[in-house]
């Protein structure tokens, strides 16, 4: 839950993403908890959250280069931390 909150609070310290959207798959996940399905969704979200832990000064980039706004992670956040499994799958990846 620590790990959701330090992410809602970068998002909404971000500034506002560029007006152009460049739309670039993100990269893989091979993280999960044994036995845990990581649907893509929730691979993207992962990598996106990496993404801006490793380099939260450019948080809106990451955001940019994912095709999301920082609403748009945001929600999806809240999403992953209200299904028990993405949270479990959310929260193994990160701490790895």
């Amino acid at each position: 839950m620590k790990t959701i909150f330090l992410l809602l609070s970068m998002t909404v310290a971000c500034s506002p993403a560029p007006t152009e959207v460049v739309h670039e798959p993100a990269g893989t996940v091979e993280h999960a908890a044994p036995g845990t399905a990581v649907d893509a969704e929730l691979a993207t979200v992962i990598d996106l959250a990496r993404s801006i832990r490793a380099e939260p000064e450019n948080a809106a980039t990451h955001l940019t280069t994912a095709g999301m706004t920082a609403d748009e992670f945001t929600a999806k956040l809240w999403a992953i931390a209200e299904d028990p499994e993405q949270s479990a799958a959310y929260s193994a990846a990160l701490s790895e």
